[in-house]
C-alpha cells in the first residue's frame, strides 16, 4: 500500500479529525476550507478559466532559448559560519537559506515538471539543475509554503527525506507528506503566527493571500503561508505565493524590518489579481516589510503565466532602482552572502 501511495502524485487532503481540529484553532477555516481574511476570488474557479487555459497551452516565445540561462552547478553548498547568511536560489521559488549554522531548504522542486503528469507546457526551461538531491548536505529544515505542484514536489520530497531533520508546513500540508510516507514525527505543522525553534533559529509561519489544491476535491483544504526565518536580530522573509494585502504590514508590525525578502515576482497576470502580485505590488510588499534587499523569485524555471520569462527581473530591477531599494538577482545556483557588494555584478536575463 505504501508503495502505491509513493507513486500517487496528488497526495491526500486532511482527514475528518484534522478538519475538526482546524475548525477549532483557525478563524479562517470554515465548511472544510480555508478562506483569505481579505475577500478574494479563488483564482481559476472564479476568473475567466477558459482564457487562462488557452493562454497557458498556446503560449509561444515566452520561454528562453535553449542554453541562454546560465546554471551554476556547485556540486554542493559553501560552508558558512553561524554569523553569516547565505542564499542559494535554485530557480522558481526553490532556495537554500543558510542561517545561524543551519541549512534551510525552501519549497524544493528539483523535478522537470510542475504538474501531476509530464506536460510540456509545465516543463522546466532547462535540463540541468543547479544541485541534485544527492549533492545536498544534511538539511536541518524544509519549509513548504503550500501544496501547489510548483512548491510541493512529491519526487523531490522522497529523494531528500533521508537528509531532512524536520519539515515546517502550514496546516493540512502535513497530510500530503504523511500519505507519501514521511514520518509524522518529522513534520511540524503550523498555523499563521505560530513559531518554532530550531536551536537558535526561529521559524515563523506568517500569512499570505493565495489558495491551495492539487486535485480539485481538495480545494483550499490546506493552508498557505509566508515565512520568517530569524537568527538573533537578522531576518529573512519568504513570501510564498501571495497577492498583495494588508498582511505584509502586519508581519512587519510583529517582526520588524527584514534584511532580505525572497519575494514572489513572476507568473503574474491581470486575470488573477487575488492570487499573485504584479511587480509593482511585489515592490510595495517589500516596502511594507521595510526590506533592505529584494530577491525576486517565482520565475526563471517554469512558464506558468503569459508574460515573457524575463519580464520579472527587468521590471523589478527598474522599479527597485526607482525606489532606491537594493535588488539582487543571482544566477540560478549561485550562492550569495549578505553584506557583500559583489553579489549582483552581471545581468544575465
Amino acid at each position: 500500500m505504501q508503495k502505491l501511495r509513493r507513486l500517487n502524485p496528488f497526495g491526500k487532503k486532511p482527514n475528518k479529525q484534522m478538519r475538526e481540529h482546524y475548525s477549532q484553532i483557525s478563524s479562517i477555516y470554515t465548511k472544510g476550507r480555508f478562506m483569505n481574511p481579505e475577500a478574494s476570488k479563488r483564482s481559476l474557479r472564479e476568473i475567466k478559466y477558459k482564457d487562462h487555459i488557452k493562454g497557458i497551452l498556446n503560449k509561444k516565445d515566452l520561454k528562453p532559448q535553449v542554453g541562454i540561462i546560465p546554471i551554476i552547478k556547485q556540486g554542493g553548498l559553501i560552508e558558512l559560519e553561524s554569523q553569516q547568511i547565505g542564499i542559494t536560489w535554485l530557480g522558481h521559488s526553490s532556495a537554500v537559506v543558510q542561517i545561524g549554522g543551519k541549512v534551510m531548504l525552501i519549497d524544493p522542486v528539483l523535478g522537470h515538471y510542475v504538474s501531476p503528469f509530464p506536460i510540456k507546457s509545465f516543463s522546466r526551461f532547462y535540463k540541468d539543475i543547479p544541485i541534485r538531491a544527492e549533492e545536498l548536505p544534511n538539511i536541518h529544515g524544509v519549509i513548504i509554503s503550500h501544496n501547489h505542484y510548483d512548491h510541493l514536489d512529491k519526487d523531490t520530497i522522497l529523494a531528500i527525506d533521508h537528509k531532512v531533520g524536520s519539515y515546517y508546513v502550514p496546516l493540512g500540508v502535513n497530510s500530503y507528506l504523511e500519505y507519501w510516507g514521511i514520518e509524522k514525527s518529522k513534520i511540524i505543522t503550523m498555523n499563521w503566527w505560530q513559531e518554532s525553534q530550531l536551536e537558535d533559529v526561529t521559524i515563523a509561519c506568517t500569512p499570505s493571500r493565495h489558495f491551495s489544491g492539487r486535485y480539485g476535491l481538495d480545494a483550499d483544504a490546506s493552508l498557505w503561508s509566508s515565512w520568517v526565518i530569524q537568527y538573533q536580530d537578522r531576518k529573512v522573509f519568504y513570501s510564498g505565493d501571495s497577492s498583495y494585502g494588508s498582511h505584509y504590514k502586519e508581519i512587519h508590525k510583529k517582526y520588524g524590518s527584514m534584511e532580505i525578502v525572497l519575494m514572489e515576482c513572476g507568473q503574474y497576470n491581470k486575470l488573477w489579481p487575488d492570487a499573485h502580485m504584479m511587480p509593482e505590488e511585489s515592490l510595495a510588499a517589500a516596502v511594507d516589510l521595510n526590506a533592505k534587499i529584494i530577491l525576486p523569485v517565482h520565475w526563471g524555471a517554469f512558464s506558468l503565466s503569459t508574460h515573457q520569462w524575463n519580464d520579472p527581473p527587468k521590471k523589478m530591477t527598474y522599479l527597485a532602482n526607482e525606489a532606491n531599494m537594493e535588488v539582487i538577482i543571482p544566477n540560478i545556483g549561485q550562492s550569495i552572502l549578505l553584506n557583500q557588494t559583489e553579489n549582483n555584478e552581471s545581468i544575465w536575463w
